[in-house]
Formats: C-alpha cells, structure tokens, sequence
C-alpha cells in the first residue's frame, strides 16, 4: 500500500470528550426539535378543547421539565467537556512517570493557555473498553475531562499508525525524554519523523547537562554526525524546586516560535510505520472511530430524554425511575468529579493567563448552574409527587373515618329519633350521655371518638351551619382551626 494511501485509511486517536461533546450538541437539537413539535401537539389539543385542564397542566408541566433537561443538563455538560478549535498539542512520555509529572502537565496547559489543547495517550490498562465507550460515553467522557491523565485511545494493534494520523492534525509535540523505555523510543523515534525537529519540544531535567541531554537525543534518534539539527529543550526539575513564574512564560515564548499551522506526514514516517504494524492492520473499523462514539452517545441521550419522559406514565415508585434515577446520579457525580478537576486547572491557567484571555472559570460556573436547574426541578417534582401521594392518602382516611361515623350517628338517630347535641359530641357514640336528651335506647357505635390526621377530634355540630336539618361533621384540616379553606368533608 502506498504511503499516502494507508494513512488516508487511518483515522487519529480516538478522543472520547471530543466526541460526545459533539453528541451532546446534536442530542440537544434532536431533543428541542421533539420538545417543541410535543408543545405543539398539546396547544393544538387545547385549542380544540379535547384536553381538561388538570391533564393539560400535568403534561405541561412534564414537557416544561423535560425541556429543561434538554437545554439546561446538556448545555452545563457542554460547557465542561467542550474542546473549542485550539490548536492540538500532544504529550509523548513513558506511561510510568504519569504520577510524577502531574504538576509539570498542568503547567504546561498553563502556559499553552486557550489557544491550544494538550493531550496524550491514555494508559492501556486505564483505558476504557470498546464496549464502555460506545455505550456509556458520557461516564468515559466526564472520567477524563480536567484529569491529570490524558484521553486519547487506540487498540494495540494500530496505535501507532493512529498516532501518525493524529500528527496530521497537530501543531507541535512535547517528548518527555526524562524516562525513555524502548516503547518510548519508538514513539519518540516515529514523532521526530513525522514532525520533524522545528515541532517537537524535548522535556529534559538538571540530572545531565544540556550537551548530555542533546547526545541521549541523538541516539534515541539515531542520527548520523551529518545530522546536526536544533533541539528545543524544556528544563522542569523536581516539582518543589521549580519556579511557576520562571517556566510558564519561558514555555511561552518557546511555543510562539514554533511554526504555525500542522506537520505535513512525511514518507519517512509512514513508511517507520508500516515495519511496525501490517497493511490490513492501518484501516481503521468504524466502531473505533469518534464517528461511532458521537452515534452511540446521540442515540443514548435520546433513549434518556425518551425515559425521563416516562416517569409521568410509571411514575416515581416505578422500576424503570428508580434505574433512571441511579444512573442520573452516576452522572452527576462523574460530573462533579470532572468540575472540580477543571476547576483546579483553570485556576492555575487563570494565574498565567494572556492579556487576552477571559477567565476560564465562568464557563465553570455556568456550567455548575446549568447542571443545577434540572435536578432543582426534578427534585421539586418528586418531593411534590410524595406529597401529594400523602395528601391523597390523608384524604382517602378522612374520607373512610367520616362515613364510619356517619354510620354510627345513623344507627344512633334509629334507636332514639334524634341525633347527638353539638355539646354531646361524637363521645356519644362511645358513652352513654347524661345530659339531655339523653337517649332511651343507647349502644356502643364507637370504640373512641376519632381523631382525624392530624390529632386533632373531627368537628361535629348539631344542628350544623351547612346542613341546619340534620348535622356538620368534618375535619378541621393541617390548621387545626375549624371554618377554614383547609377543612376536609370527606367527599
């Protein structure tokens, strides 16, 4: 296969906060589009009258939240993981020193500032599955976004030639040559040639020279002594004797002498990396391309939306809420986990910020609010479901207490012709009167005179205000104050 050939197969490392970023926006317009045709649907039903008015609030009122979570969730989760056109900029070390060159990376985001983008290849054995990526992409997303750890992926077999496509697209590349494992090497190696010296920034420390550091350069490279091309060199010691404010702007002024624009692949380079790696091998397979993460993560933001609006069919108590429910939460808390980790970068970026630049930091609190409105509101209408779920269950024994004793006030007017006096009470179904008209033929109707939900005794009147023919009964409600608007009839 020709060189140019195979690297038009190929396509670069996958980025899963990229891509669902991306599905997030075309989710967001699919689910507006669905939204307003629903709202529309409901003003032609009332328009025609073929819809009451609670049933025509409820389903507003569902449609209005599912709105919310369509504009408001998806929009925060966009202002987090969106990547922006900054220039990419790729960070090439041995996976071992991650932990140790955590500092040095965020210094480096720092001094790139909101032009660039810097990223790197995600450890293999942190690296998500293929499953996981297609099917959870949000989770896989929201796990990488602001880590210390970078987000680009590949499968074994094609790492290497999905790099090369990757440097298509990259304006220059920071080579950690502080720990080189054989690995390393031949990225290092693959990097040089792709790039070419003017785009790649060696990172070295004080443990050799500069000369020193130059002649391990070379070799690594293999160069010949006809071979004397200028290195760009970065010096970053041990974390607690480096000076911020003394390598952030010498980065700085670094990376504004690098070329502009992207590398142009030479042949050199794809042909280092066809001895690596078979022909069949360079085509990439559409499962592992962000194409296929942004379909997967759109199609599973519409079943979302879609299952959201299924709760006011099911409602909360459902099996299908309480598994939207929990997977929600997952979210949110991947979510915060990858705000606060933003936050803390952003930080640093502000200090050393250009003139410029705005503050990155109120995107981040946009974002934390936008995320905010939809659960506010879906916790308002689950604690408002509970609470009229208890209110219809107060009512419902109010209800079945105040016919319990109607029937005992009906046998009681059976035996003896008249009903209790207003000063009796409802006790006069459970002891006898001795004040007049005390009854003739008295029995035991009540164990005890009811008290209604709230303790409070159920008001009886004799002759009653409402009914001067025969008698009030009814609670007095939350207020505990009779003749009030919260009183309960039981109807």
């Amino acid at each position: 296969m020709a060189p140019q050939v195979a690297l038009a197969h190929c396509k670069p490392l996958s980025d899963p906060v990229k891509s669902f970023a991306r599905a997030v926006g075309f989710g967001m317009l699919l689910c507006l589009l669905g939204g307003a045709n629903q709202l529309l649907f409901l003003l032609i039903l009332f328009s025609k009258d073929r819809m009451s008015l609670p049933a025509g609030a409820r389903m507003i009122l569902t449609w209005a939240i599912l709105l919310s979570f369509v504009i408001s969730l998806p929009l925060g989760m966009w202002l987090l993981l969106r990547t922006r056109k900054r220039a990419a900029v790729i960070y090439l070390r041995a996976f071992r020193s991650d932990r140790s060159a955590r500092r040095l990376r965020s210094l480096l985001k720092a001094a790139l500032g909101s032009q660039f983008r810097l990223s790197g290849i995600r450890q293999p054995r942190k690296r998500s599955t293929l499953f996981i990526r297609l099917f959870t992409q949000a989770l896989t997303a929201l796990k990488y976004v602001g880590s210390e750890h970078f987000e680009l992926e590949a499968e074994d077999h094609n790492w290497m030639a999905r790099l090369l496509a990757s440097y298509a697209h990259t304006r220059f590349v920071f080579i950690d040559v502080r720990d080189v494992t054989p690995h390393v090497a031949t990225e290092i190696q693959l990097s040089y040639l792709a790039m070419g010296p003017d785009r790649c920034v060696f990172v070295i420390d004080p443990r050799q020279t500069e000369a020193q550091w130059i002649r391990t350069i070379r070799t690594v490279l293999d160069l010949t002594s006809e071979q004397q091309p200028a290195f760009h060199l970065v010096s970053y010691s041990e974390d607690r004797n480096i000076d911020p404010k003394a390598l952030v702007p010498m980065v700085r002024q670094m990376v504004d002498s690098l070329p502009s624009g992207t590398a142009t692949i030479s042949a050199a380079a794809i042909a280092f990396a066809q001895k690596h790696i078979p022909e069949n091998e360079w085509p990439t397979r559409f499962l592992e391309t962000d194409g296929a993460s942004t379909l997967f993560s759109t199609l599973g933001l519409g079943i979302l939306i879609l299952a959201v609006g299924k709760l006011s069919s099911y409602g909360i108590q459902s099996a299908l809420s309480w598994v939207l429910l929990s997977f929600m939460v997952m979210v949110y808390v991947f979510y915060l986990m990858g705000w606060f980790r933003a936050w803390k970068q952003s930080g640093i970026e502000w200090r050393f910020h250009r003139p410029a630049e705005g503050n990155p930091r109120w995107s981040l609190i946009l974002s934390l609010i936008l995320m905010i409105i939809p659960l506010t509101l879906f916790g308002a209408v689950v604690v408002n479901g509970e609470k009229q779920s208890f209110r219809g269950a107060q009512h419902a024994r109010i209800a079945a207490e105040i016919q319990n004793i109607k029937s005992g006030l009906a046998m009681y007017m059976a035996f003896n012709g008249f009903y209790p006096t207003t000063e009796q009470g409802l006790g006069a179904l459970a002891i006898r009167p001795e004040t007049e008209p005390v009854p003739g033929s008295w029995n035991r109707f009540l164990d005890e005179a009811p008290k209604d939900p709230w303790g409070t005794q159920y008001v009886y009147r004799c002759p009653g205000r409402r009914n001067p023919n025969s008698y009030d009964l009814f609670s007095a409600g939350p207020d505990r104050i009779p003749d009030t608007a919260d009183d309960e009839w039981g109807k």
